[in-house]
């Protein structure tokens, strides 16, 4: 039998370059060049074992990580860097507990030109130890994501999200209690009342994705959920009233769950959203792609996972950069796209009439009109104040001045406020073999307790988040079995027995309370 010590000494160097080799073909590759069986269950093992060579023991890189913040700092004094242990355990070193990092980088770039908007999420991690990494994501001049700092932490509660946010505040130097700003989250376990405690003057919006699948779950059908966002989608305080009576009017209990006093309109609905941001999201996507992006890194140690996502961001600050010195354009490619579209719908649906002023009265195709004001840069329908992009009324006012309409779109979205961003590059570091030694005690990995079964690697996703790959289809919960034969519930064709000819009766002895036994008839009903 072939000892897992050998295939991991011969084998380490080729699992190291292909990290996704699958069990099976590993296994394949194996048995071909020892020329002896090697099970799937036996590749699994020597590819964990050698990842885990590769990268250093997990007890090795937790007593590094105090030289892996000394180096970050090293390499950019602007890097934040806090590292929080435990120790009230019996023994004498530090036991880990939680790291934030905010590279310098990152720091400044968000400053350079981003939002006042924060995306909050936090992430398991799925090494040994377990945690959790909370991150914390802003949007740039191309409504595409910044990321801006990221924190392993021993359980997401609301110490925890406390102690990043009064982390974060302070590196981007927020101010009178978050006013001005916009954090956006999915009503993470403890961000609440964190929230309440660190920034209470902040706006807080509260993803509408997970908010659709709570209430599809009570209220299920395509005609409640298109219901359900344009309430969120509403921009004017008219709309959403009008389009919460229509929601009474579908299903009271479902006009009941969204009035509730956990969930107020202020945190989900546009016709609530503060217009000082120039960003109307409604959902957290900005975390979550940064999440998947990242879901091979959350598999490994803890300097690995790091250093993995400062590659990656590294990488992606260059690679975006290359590409917008190749745009040709004063303002960015997604925002352009936003005007195009609003330049088709103004030819079509509006006819605007000026005052002799700055105001405009435009006449919708459907009968409705709407005030646009050039001077102050708003329109009746909230759409422009909300995102600082014309809106199909303003461009067609716009154009009935033959004026340019880069110069009513707002200073965020032009490529000067890109490039500025993403001049901030993170600067390189050195092997571990380089990094300088810590006199501190070393710090000790937390207690871990290894739970029964294979450890999960992907997380359960909701019914609505299935998707086929062949069909393209959302998925479904299957409430019951109906079969296509008898049309009956609780079985399907493969298990009707309608055609099958009837049992036998039987006849069987059973005895009474007085101990008299007689004969009972059992039958099958056709």
């Amino acid at each position: 039998m072939v000892k897992q010590r050998f295939l991991v000494a011969k084998f380490k160097d080729q699992i190291a370059v292909n990290e996704h080799w699958k069990p099976d073909s590993l296994a394949k590759a194996m048995s071909a060049s020892i020329r002896a069986r090697v099970s799937s269950q036996m590749a699994y093992k020597v590819k964990r074992a050698a990842l885990l060579e590769v990268d250093g023991f997990i007890k090795f890189q937790f007593a590094r990580l105090r030289d892996y913040g000394n180096e970050l700092k090293r390499a950019d004094p602007d890097t934040t860097v806090d590292i929080k242990c435990d120790f009230s355990s019996t023994s004498k070193n530090p036991v880990f507990k939680r790291m934030y990092i905010c590279l310098g980088a990152l720091k400044n770039g968000i400053k350079a030109g981003c939002r006042s908007v924060i995306g909050l999420d936090g992430a398991h991690l799925k090494s040994a130890f377990g945690g959790q990494l909370l991150t914390a994501v802003g949007l740039d001049a191309n409504n595409t994501s910044w990321v801006v700092s990221y924190a392993m932490v021993e359980m997401e509660n609301k110490d925890s999200w406390i102690w990043f946010l009064e982390l974060l505040c302070k590196d981007l130097e927020i101010k009178e209690d978050g006013a001005g700003w916009v954090f956006i989250s999915d009503k993470q376990k403890g961000l609440k009342p964190a929230f309440e405690e660190v920034v209470p003057s902040a706006h807080i919006r509260f993803c509408v994705r997970h908010m659709w699948t709570n209430f599809t779950k009570l209220f299920p059908g395509k005609v409640m959920k298109d219901q359900m966002w344009k309430c969120a989608k509403s921009t004017t305080m008219p709309y959403y009233l009008n389009d919460m009576e229509e929601m009474k009017a579908l299903d009271e209990d479902a006009y009941n769950w969204m009035t509730e006093d956990e969930r107020p309109p202020k945190h989900w609905c546009r016709a609530f959203f503060n217009t000082t941001s120039n960003c109307d999201i409604m959902d957290n996507n900005l975390c979550e792609i940064f999440n998947s992006w990242i879901v091979d890194a959350r598999k490994k140690p803890p300097v690995s996972m790091f250093e993995d996502i400062r590659l990656k961001l590294m990488k992606r600050i260059q690679v975006r950069r290359e590409k917008m010195e190749a745009y040709e354009g004063n303002i960015c490619p997604k925002p352009r796209q936003v005007l195009e579209k609003s330049k088709v719908k103004a030819a079509t649906d509006c006819t605007p009439t000026f005052n002799g002023g700055d105001e405009a009265e435009v006449e919708n195709i459907e009968g409705n009109k709407n005030v646009v004001n050039l001077r102050l840069r708003t329109c009746s329908c909230r759409r422009w104040d909300l995102t600082g992009i014309p809106c199909k009324h303003a461009v067609s006012t716009i154009h009935f001045r033959r004026q340019d309409l880069d110069d009513y779109v707002a200073d965020c979205y032009f490529k000067k406020r890109y490039m500025a961003i993403y001049s901030n590059f993170i600067r390189a570091v050195n092997s571990m073999d380089l990094w300088g030694r810590c006199e501190d005690p070393p710090i000790l990995p937390p207690a871990y307790s290894r739970q029964p079964g294979r450890p999960k690697t992907q997380r359960i996703k909701d019914s609505s988040e299935k998707i086929t790959k062949a069909e393209g289809k959302l998925g479904r919960q299957q409430r019951s079995l109906k079969c296509g034969n008898c049309h009956q519930v609780g079985h399907n064709v493969k298990t009707c027995q309608r055609h099958l000819p009837p049992k036998e009766n039987k006849k069987r002895k059973v005895s009474n309370q007085e101990g008299e036994e007689r004969e009972e008839m059992s039958y099958v009903c056709k």
